[in-house]
């Protein structure tokens, strides 16, 4: 069984937040609406790399991100048991904590080139690249944490790799996304960060800050980055390693309601680690 991370699913209630303001949060994010259902209340949002099902739903207030989107064969389909879901029109299960799990089949993919179907209106057909915002999410802060749940995510390709004093980080098969599962009992939502990678965090920050989000205060002034050092510490950046490789991290707070955005540019460091998460969710003031 073959499956790739492509895609992310975000649920909100129209009698809590309008639609109004989730288009504006992700608009400032960077995002186009692509296409919107025919018949269902699903917009398709995309930045770069980065695709999101924005869906409207009764869900009592849970405004979250409420799924993880592959690509896979249609043996993972057979395999977990999917069904076909209309709303959106892609196969969907849900892992054992109730969290979604939508799959759009390879052989769809590769004839349509699209991961929306002929239910969709199409708005924007071709989306120029946005350099050094947010290039493509490599990795979610999972807040549950047991057997059933590695044993779900191994059957679709994911291997264990970390196990620290509060993450376990679980790796996708091609090693291009990785799941970082706190092991402490906690209240936030299933899934409460996204991993994004940028080409330039530091412009990233300021086209952000300029957007109106808000960012992780951090106390570390560093000194062992070389040229690197006046601007993580003017940017109040989050870093690890060396000059020669790094990881140079932002934490957006609430990007859309109960959902941060880790922005990091990397160098020879290829994934997230349980230090700067800790740092992350710090709540040290300054």
């Amino acid at each position: 069984m073959v499956s790739e991370f492509s895609f992310l699913e975000y649920k909100y209630d129209p009698d809590f937040i309008d639609i109004a303001s989730i288009d504006d949060r992700f608009t400032r994010l960077g995002f186009i609406k692509i296409a919107t259902h025919k018949y269902n209340n699903v917009s398709v949002w995309q930045l770069n790399f980065n695709v999101i099902f924005v869906i409207e739903e009764e869900c009592k207030h849970d405004l979250k991100l409420s799924g993880l989107g592959f690509l896979c064969d249609q043996t993972m389909i057979n395999e977990l048991c999917a069904g076909y879901d209309e709303t959106t029109d892609l196969y969907t299960v849900k892992d054992p904590n109730g969290f979604n799990i939508l799959l759009y089949p390879f052989s769809e993919f590769d004839v349509s080139d699209s991961l929306i179907s002929d239910n969709y209106d199409l708005i924007q057909p071709y989306l120029p690249k946005k350099s050094n915002i947010i290039d493509y999410t490599s990795g979610v802060v999972y807040n549950i944490f047991n057997d059933t749940t590695v044993e779900f995510y191994e059957k679709m390709g994911f291997r264990k790799t970390i196990s620290g004093e509060e993450y376990v980080a679980m790796v996708a098969e091609n090693n291009r996304f990785t799941m970082m599962f706190n092991i402490l009992p906690n209240d936030k939502p299933v899934v409460s960060a996204l991993i994004c990678e940028t080409t330039d965090v530091f412009y990233s920050t300021a086209y952000f800050i300029n957007k109106g989000f808000e960012f992780k205060k951090y106390c570390k002034q560093y000194s062992d980055f070389e040229d690197l050092n006046y601007k993580i510490n003017g940017y109040n950046c989050l870093a690890d390693g060396t000059n020669k490789s790094f990881t140079i991290e932002n934490r957006m707070i609430d990007a859309v309601p109960n959902l941060d955005v880790i922005i990091r540019q990397r160098k020879k460091y290829i994934h997230m680690h349980e230090s700067t998460l800790k740092e992350h969710y710090n709540e040290k003031i300054c």
